[in-house]
């Protein structure tokens, strides 16, 4: 499974490989680059959010696994995904 800023970073990653000439397609690659720079920086934010929704719902009340580990989660979930 992916996530959308894993999905997006990986659509990024298509487009630079394709590459390209000339000033507009240097301009393009520049413009991506600085993209997929803030989308790994997004990808990070979102891991701590899954990671944190994961926490607390397993220590709701009526959880049955609050011992679970919520980073085991996302790396089991996720994480093979990333390259």
């Amino acid at each position: 499974m992916k996530t959308a800023v894993q999905t997006l970073i990986s659509q990024i990653e298509e487009e630079l490989n394709k590459g390209g000439n000339g000033a507009m397609a240097i301009g393009f690659d520049y413009g991506l680059k600085k993209a997929k720079q803030l989308a790994e920086e997004l990808l990070e934010m979102e891991k701590k959010h899954i990671i944190e929704s994961h926490i607390h719902g397993h220590n709701a009340p009526s959880s049955t696994m609050k011992n679970f580990d919520a980073k085991q989660y996302y790396n089991e979930t996720f994480k093979q995904q990333e390259q």
